[in-house]
């Protein structure tokens, strides 16, 4: 007999022996597919939110201008680590700064698209056109915004992808063509692929002169000049910073400015989280790994009459134990296509939950306590009830003698 009829004949067993025991392999199947499923959920989360990379050139580039405000200077007393800036000093930034090669002010606005078909509530942003140059992501059609379009009369548009397919039925002749936002005219100049962003348009943010007492605080973004460290862009900014506000430096002082990856910005309020998180699922799995043994084991136990036919047929230990880690790899197998739909159900209701706290253009990141508080609840009621269920099944395995002594 050959290998591969050894191990289709030990499937077929394994298969027969799971038909005789439903409720116990019902059991473990689910125990493992909740803990793999569970495992996998917060994976992806984790991955998607902490370790992939943001999906434009060189991300690691990104950054952000950071302040410390103290709560002297703070709105209501309070301090404050402010990453948006104030439009009147964009200028100032923009034209003073050596160690990064371009920056930019974004302010997201919701206009009415009017269309043939009707109107529509959409919700794009205002950004420099320096934005197209530093995230590096090429169209789909047509172009980015350029240096050219930051004027006061400017009138051109670029639409998502989303938006091109959904209201313009992806109209290859859509480069050029005409359509209203809040009743004025824009042309369209370029599609810009998902990758780009969640909005549903882009035009140019024109940054008027100065004003005596405006403060207008909107969100910004830079680039790093090429070769320039981190340290070495914080400690240029701290030195303009300071100009700005017209404070004397202090060697000793901490860095009232600062320059931080968007990534880590992006994902600081969840990033501590997240990590607790995986430790708590992966302390889950380990407790499902225990628990799944420990129902192999009563199973097993319940078969030692069996084993021992089998061996008296002459049975060598070694086929028995590949008959017992065939059955494994079936149970397992099973149990995986199990977690995944556990994994994509996890994910979706991360996904819901998070839309209701995030910022759209970073789905997942905003999750507030009360997600991560009841994610740690169901992780820990579940290992308590897996607990209890393997000790329940200990307890009931026949010893072979009376323990109480009697």
């Amino acid at each position: 007999m050959t290998l591969r009829t050894e191990i289709a004949s030990d499937t077929r067993y394994a298969l027969r022996a799971f038909k005789r025991t439903p409720g116990l392999t019902i059991i473990t199947m689910l125990t493992l597919a909740i803990g793999l499923g569970a495992t996998a959920a917060i994976f992806s989360v984790v991955n998607a939110v902490l370790l992939r990379p943001l999906p434009f050139g060189a991300p690691d580039r990104l950054v952000q201008i950071v302040e410390h405000v103290p709560a002297a200077e703070g709105f209501w007393g309070v301090a404050q680590r402010r990453t948006s800036m104030n439009v009147d000093e964009f200028d100032w930034w923009r034209q003073n700064s050596e160690t990064l090669s371009q920056i930019a002010v974004m302010q997201r606005e919701g206009r009415t698209l009017t269309t043939a078909d009707g109107s529509a509530q959409l919700y794009g942003q205002r950004v420099s056109p320096a934005l197209f140059v530093m995230r590096g992501v090429q169209p789909l059609m047509g172009r980015g915004l350029l240096p050219d379009d930051e004027r006061p009369d400017t009138d051109v548009v670029v639409l998502s992808e989303a938006t091109w397919r959904g209201y313009f039925n992806s109209n290859p002749n859509i480069i050029g063509g005409r359509l209203e936002l809040d009743g004025q005219a824009y042309t369209v100049v370029g599609v810009m692929p998902p990758a780009f962003g969640e909005d549903a348009f882009w035009t140019p943010f024109f940054v008027t002169p100065p004003t005596p007492g405006r403060f207008m605080f909107v969100a910004a973004e830079a680039r790093l000049a090429d070769g320039v460290s981190l340290e070495a862009a914080s400690a240029e900014a701290n030195v303009l910073g300071l100009q700005l506000r017209g404070i004397e430096a202090d060697p000793g002082a901490e860095l009232r400015f600062e320059i931080t990856r968007t990534l880590d910005e992006l994902t600081a309020a969840v990033a501590p989280a997240l990590r607790v998180l995986v430790v708590a699922v992966g302390v889950v799995l380990l407790i499902v790994c225990t628990n799944v043994a420990n129902l192999l084991l009563v199973r097993g136990a319940g078969r030692q009459q069996e084993i021992a036919i089998r061996h008296s047929l002459g049975a060598t230990r070694g086929r028995v134990m590949r008959q017992a880690f065939t059955e494994s790899v079936v149970l397992a197998g099973f149990a995986a296509l199990v977690a995944v739909g556990f994994a994509f159900a996890g994910v979706g209701l991360l996904k819901v939950i998070s839309t209701a706290y995030v910022n759209p253009r970073f789905p997942v990141a905003g999750t507030v306590l009360p997600t991560v508080q009841l994610m740690f609840a169901m992780a820990l009621l579940i290992g308590a009830g897996l607990l209890v269920n393997s000790f329940l099944k200990l307890t009931g395995i026949d010893t072979g003698f009376d323990a109480r002594g009697t």
